[in-house]
Parts: structure tokens; C-alpha cells; sequence
């Protein structure tokens, strides 16, 4: 089994509520994906293009996000994210707008999207905030 340390960075809102994220690249674009234990699943922008992925798409299903209900998300498998030079199978995603994430947080931050639990418990990764690294384990 693989280890990767990757830095995490403290993005601060508009409202100086820090995020803590980790700089990653899909596709072309680079940018920040937010850590967030309370997902169950990775979000991606739907702004991203040109990445590597298989397509499922979930019909007659609800999904609820930010208190807003959803239906009909489509769903990928993001196989190319590049954190440093390391490229990492992300999983399942689900692709949404992300504009209501991008607008709480300072214009030169590009949030690609939210590392979710099924990510961060396949990876077995440990988040250690007194150091700012999230280590992950992968194959």
C-alpha cells in the first residue's frame, strides 16, 4: 500500500470561517477540493470538463444537498485527479453546480468540488490538522 501526504490549505470565506481544502488538478483545471466528513459522497463541479470518467447516471433517486432537494444526478467515476504528481482514482462523484460553495469563498480560490467519506475512508485517510496534512493510503 501506497502513502501520499498532501498539505492542506486553510481557505477563508467571506465570512473568515475557515474551509480546509487540498490543491488537486481534473482534467485541465486546477484548483481546491474541500474536505467534507459529512458527505457520503464526492461532489464535483459541474463547470469541470475533459476528464477521465465513467458515466452512470441515477434515475429515481433523491439526493439531498445543502437542505436543497435534487433529483436525477448524474454521476461519475473520476479516475485522473492529480494531487502534486500523483494521480488518484477519486471514486464516485456526483456532478452539481457548485456556484452557492464558489461564492463563499475569495475570488482566486477555483473549488473544484468536496472530497466526501467514500473517498476519504477508501483512501484511509487521516486528517491531521495540527500539522495540515492529509495522509492517504492507496494501492
Amino acid at each position: 500500500m501506497k502513502k501520499i501526504i498532501i498539505p492542506l490549505k486553510k481557505i477563508k470565506t467571506i465570512e473568515k470561517a475557515p474551509i480546509f481544502a487540498v490543491k488537486a488538478k481534473i482534467g485541465n483545471i486546477k484548483g481546491y477540493l474541500i474536505l467534507d466528513t459529512g458527505s457520503q459522497i464526492n461532489v464535483i463541479s459541474d463547470s469541470i470538463k475533459n476528464y477521465s470518467q465513467e458515466e452512470f447516471t441515477i434515475f429515481d433517486k433523491i439526493v439531498t444537498i445543502s437542505e436543497d432537494i435534487v433529483k436525477d444526478v448524474k454521476v461519475v467515476s473520476i479516475k485522473n485527479a492529480k494531487f502534486g504528481n500523483k494521480s488518484i482514482n477519486l471514486g464516485y462523484c456526483c456532478v452539481i453546480d457548485l456556484k452557492h460553495i464558489q461564492s463563499i469563498v475569495k475570488p482566486n480560490y477555483t473549488i473544484l468540488g468536496l472530497l466526501g467519506l467514500n473517498f476519504l475512508m477508501e483512501q484511509k485517510a487521516i486528517i491531521n490538522f495540527k500539522t495540515k496534512k492529509l495522509i492517504l493510503y492507496y494501492n
